[in-house]
Formats: C-alpha cells, structure tokens, sequence
C-alpha cells in the first residue's frame, strides 16, 4: 500500500512538473499572449506579402507587386466632427457615390429628432408601441429632400467619406481608397492628416496568363467558407488562394501580418513585424511548357486541315519525371477556329477534370490482373481471332495478327488475346457463342487492380480537385471485355501518367505533384520483376518495332502503349481518340509522357488523322535533347 502511495504522489508531481515546464518554458509566449489578451487588444495588419510561385530553375511564375492604398485609423478621442473635418481633406482624392439613405441617417443623428415626430408617435414609442427598427423607418420617411438641402454637395460627399471611415470594428483600419498612384500617396503622407495614412497592399502578378488557372487565383474569403476559415484563425478581410495551387498551398504562401497592440486611444504599438510567405518551387519547367505548347499548335493547325477532324478540338500533354512522379509539364490547348482563322486557348485546368476512353494504352494493366490469375503462360503462343459471345457480336483484333505470346499480344496490341486471358480469369473455356456470366465482383475485381495504378482512383495530386473518371454503370460480359481494351471506363490524364510510371517503376506507385517535392508511396502492385518484366518488354516492342512505331525515336529506347478507342460524340456521331503514354529510356526510366488528342477523327472513315503521333515524337525528342542526351 505504501509502494502505491508513494507511485501515486510520484507521478502526480511529475505532471505538476511536465505543467510547469509548459507554462514558463516551453510554451511561455504562448500563455502570456493569451493571459495579456484578456485585457488587452490586438489587431493584425493588412495582408502581408504572399510567397512566390517559381518553376523549377527559378523563373518567377507569380510574384507580388502592390497598390497604394488610403487608410483611416479610428482614436477613441475623435468626435464626428472632427471625422468630418478629416474627410474634407479627402474629399479632392476620394470618387464615391452619394447614398441619400446614409445622409438621411447622418440629417437624423445631426438633430432632435423630436421635432419630426407627432406627440401621439412618440408616446407610441415611449410605451413600446412602436420597435426601434420601425421607428427608424418612420423617421426616414419623414426627411425630405428639402431637408437635406442644409447639406451642398461638398459636405454630402464628406458624409459619405465618414460613414466608410465609421465601417466594421473600430479598431481596424479603414481603407478608403485602393490603388492609387506613388504621387498621391506621397501627397497623402506628406499632409500629415490626423489617423490617415498611406499603405500598400500586396496583389498577385501572374507572369504566364496561361497558366492562371491552374496556378490560382487569390480574393477574399469566399462567404461560403467564412466560418470555415475564421476557425483556422484567418480575419474577415484576409485574402486567400480560392483556386489551383494558390488554395492547395494557400498557407504555407500566405504572409504573417504585422501584429499591433491597440492602446486606449485606439492608437496602434507594433508587436510583431509582418513576414512574407514562403516560396513555393514546382516541378514545373516553363520552358518546356512554352515548346509543348508551340508543338501542339502547329500539329493542330496541320490537323484541322485533313479529313475527318471536324470534332478534334482539344490536346493534353503530360510529362513527368519517373522516379519522383513531379510533373515537369502540364499542357492543355483548345483549338478556336473562324473561317480557316486559328486562335487558341490554353485548358490546362481541365486536365484534372476531364477523362477519356483511352483505349489499348492500358493493356499492361489488364496483362496485370492476367498474370496474377496465372491466366497469361509467358511465352506461349495463340492465334489471333475473335470472340463471338451469345447475342453479341463478334469482337476482334484490328487485323489477323497471327500467333502471338504475351509480348507480342502488347507489341501489336491484340484484342483477341486480351478477351482470351479475361475468359481465363473467369474462369471459362470458350466456344463460340457461349453465354458467360459476370456479377458486378468481376468488374469490382478489375478495377482494383487498375486503382493501385491510379486508373480510375485519384493520384493524390497537390491539388484542389482531381476528377478520377468515369466509370461504367451496367454489367454484362460484352462489357467487361470492352473494359480489358481500355473501352469502357473512362480515365483521366493524370491516372495514365500514374500508371505509366507505376510500370517504369515495377509496380511502386508515388503520388504525383506540381511541386519539386519527394512523394510518398500510396501502392504497390503486387506483381513480381519477371512479369514486368515482359510488360516493360512489350511496351519496348510496341514503341520499336510495334504500334507505336513513329511515336517516339528508337534511338531513344522508349517503352511505351498507344491507344485508339471510340466515344459517342453525340446521337449520330461515333469519334476517335488517341492517346499514347510512353517513357524513356528502357534501363534507366528519367521521364516519362501523356499525350491525348480526344475526337482525332470520325468512326468508320478510312483516313485518321496521325496528330498524336507527330506530336508525340517532336515532344519526345524535346524531352530526350533536353534532358536526356545534353
């Protein structure tokens, strides 16, 4: 019992201790700013200067500038007239529109407002007949405009300027005109106006309007989230990143303002001195983005100009570097025409909102779940065909491609061998016409695998928003083999460059980022090397020798997939898609590239536009003499 006792007493004086060391020590300031807080006031300044946003080698992209602003601080010692004799030395800087409700209000502080109101009205109001919000009312309705003529215009513009002098709390200051010239805010100062001065006020200045949308855009807190925000310890007036990187960072950019103790006058002592944001350094090289961009317009003007391309009006482009998953660059350009007139816009935004059916570029993830189900025998051969299902037509490879192993199953991207190895997975030995039953599991099972791709699942970009795709709602065999092609389920740009680089790097898969950061590992497939080894392997094929050939200079030893689906443009409209995910080189993965050229072409016609290949391999040799081979 005694030991006990003894514990007891020990352990509470250690917390007593572990208290103490908190309060004087460890968290002294901490304490004693919110002991002096109770009883004395303290306000912060206006907002200070946010971060800077920089490309990868240093290039300014967002940067700061300032506005001069004219600003009023309130002293508890200040009567209205004397506010009012303030605001005539204003009044020849200061534009502002004339409220006659707020000269109504300042006529019936200025006066007895007795004198307009009947004995019967006020005794109404002295028995509480009539509430002090109608009685208000009442006494405005009463003013005239014959009254208010004991006020010229000079003096009804002062009054405006005091009631914008007299808003929100009364120890924060008063803004009273934005933006003003060097000169004026010289002469501002130079007056030396009783509680006026001159300030500046940091804006954004966006180097690369392009890029706007997806850098952000920073304004006062949305109403919205108000309450969100004042409990994370933000003001009213704060500006905030409302969008794209600006809202994803927004406080580690974002200032630390000057902190003032409010003295009884209302006066202001400086505490704290304002500190800028940190500098925000992204993946991002704004070089390569302005080359990426110049390629896709020229091969887009060149593509407008053949056949069949009356629907193609978009292109994405995404490079990355393979081991980290930074994205080097992120390009989106909408195509504007008028009669044979070309103008562009950049949709760069769109890329985390926008999906795609990708078609055969993600057959190594369907390779994936086949080798996992040991429904693929690596090396063995069988002969190219079609899969004839009960009541559903025959589906096929795009030509007769022979006998073919698992590597040249993805050299020469064969439909048939993809149906055969899902049959495998199912479970099911084929004959023509058979009828094969899927649950809602067997598409769940698929879409596992191909999450931990980051297929159809987010990527955990340093994003906003990232829209993961669409994924298909009824279920049905002939739709579960349309899903092993890549045309089915929709996916995004983002999700093929995870899963391009997933298969650079066997099977890890990092997060990806705008900013020059390590990721973190948020999968891994779990496939062994000598599988992947046949993927990477069949990838090299098609890029060489295969499908892909022309997309990317074999001398640079790229591994890649190409793709080629259709999507319903609209009731009478079937369109191609092309897309191409590739990196390089084989032995040593650096970079690695996303190209999509959504409604390329027109379903059914003989001639298809090759936009996405050109622009692939004048991308690629960008990357590889940039990068790679300097």
């Amino acid at each position: 019992m005694k030991k006990i006792v003894i514990s007891l007493i020990s352990i509470i004086f250690l917390i007593f201790s572990i208290k103490i060391y908190s309060l004087r020590i460890l968290n002294h300031e901490e304490y004693m700013y919110l002991y002096r807080s109770k009883d004395e006031l303290y306000v912060t300044s206006s907002n200070a200067p946010r971060g800077r946003i920089l490309d990868r080698n240093g290039v300014v992209l967002v940067d700061n500038t300032y506005e001069n602003n004219i600003v009023y601080y309130k002293n508890s010692s200040y009567t209205k007239d004397k506010e009012i004799e303030i605001a005539s030395y204003l009044e020849d800087y200061i534009d502002i529109d004339i409220d006659e409700d707020k000269v109504k209000e300042f006529y019936l502080n200025d006066h007895d407002i007795k004198n307009l109101l009947t004995k019967k009205e006020l005794k109404d109001y002295e028995y509480r007949k009539i509430s002090k919000e109608s009685l208000q009312e009442l006494l405005m309705s009463k003013v005239t405009s014959k009254m208010l003529e004991e006020y010229d215009e000079t003096m009804q513009k002062r009054i405006m300027i005091y009631y914008k002098m007299n808003e929100g709390y009364y120890y924060e200051g008063k803004i009273l005109l934005k933006n003003i010239s060097d000169e004026v805010c010289a002469s501002i100062i130079e007056k030396d106006i009783t509680g006026v001065t001159c300030e500046k006020s940091y804006i954004r200045d966006y180097k690369y309007p392009g890029l706007t949308n997806v850098l952000g855009k920073v304004s006062l807190i949305p109403e919205e989230e108000v309450e969100d925000y004042l409990k994370k310890g933000y003001k009213m007036n704060d500006y905030v990143g409302v969008s794209g990187l600006e809202k994803y960072y927004d406080e580690y950019l974002r200032g630390k303002d000057a902190v003032y103790k409010v003295n009884k006058d209302y006066s202001l002592k400086l505490i704290k001195e304002e500190e800028k944001g940190n500098d925000l350094v992204l993946a991002l090289d704004i070089d390569l983005y302005n080359n990426i961009n110049d390629i896709i317009k020229t091969n887009m003007v060149k593509a407008k100009k053949e056949v069949n391309t009356n629907y193609f009006t978009d292109t994405y482009v995404l490079v990355s570097d393979v081991k980290t998953n930074n994205i080097i660059s992120l390009n989106g350009i909408e195509i504007l025409s008028n009669n044979k007139d070309y103008s562009f816009k950049d949709i760069t935004s769109k890329i985390f909102t926008s999906s795609f059916t990708v078609g055969s570029v993600i057959k190594g993830a369907s390779h994936t779940v086949g080798y996992l189900n040991n429904a693929i025998e690596i090396g063995k051969k069988i002969k190219d065909g079609c899969i004839k299902l009960y009541n559903v037509p025959a589906k096929c490879s795009f030509k007769d491609l022979g006998y073919l192993n698992d590597i040249e199953a993805l050299k020469m991207s064969s439909n048939y061998y993809q149906f055969k190895t899902l049959l495998n997975v199912l479970g099911v030995s084929y004959t023509p016409n058979i009828k094969v039953d899927v649950t809602e599991d067997n598409f769940i099972y698929y879409r596992d695998i191909f999450g931990m791709y980051g297929l159809g699942t987010k990527t955990n970009i340093d994003y906003p928003i990232e829209y993961t795709g669409l994924k298909g709602d009824k279920v049905s065999a002939d739709l579960l083999l349309n899903f092993v092609i890549g045309q089915y389920d929709n996916y995004t740009a983002l999700g093929l460059l995870s899963y391009i680089n997933t298969i650079a790097n066997y099977g890890t898969r990092k997060s990806l980022s705008l900013a020059l950061k390590d990721n973190e590992v948020i999968d891994i497939v779990p496939l062994d090397k000598e599988y992947y080894d046949r993927i990477i392997e069949g990838f090299y094929e098609v890029v060489n020798s295969g499908t892909g050939l022309g997309y990317t200079d074999r001398a640079y030893n790229a591994v890649g997939k190409t793709g080629t689906s259709e999507t319903y443009y609209s009731k009478d409209v079937t369109t191609i898609t092309s897309s191409y995910v590739m990196y390089m080189p084989k032995d040593d993965p650096k970079y690695s590239l996303v190209v999509i050229t959504p409604n390329i072409g027109i379903s059914n016609q003989d001639k298809i536009s090759f936009a996405n290949r050109k622009m692939s391999k004048e991308i690629s040799k960008l990357i590889y003499e940039k990068y790679i081979s300097y």
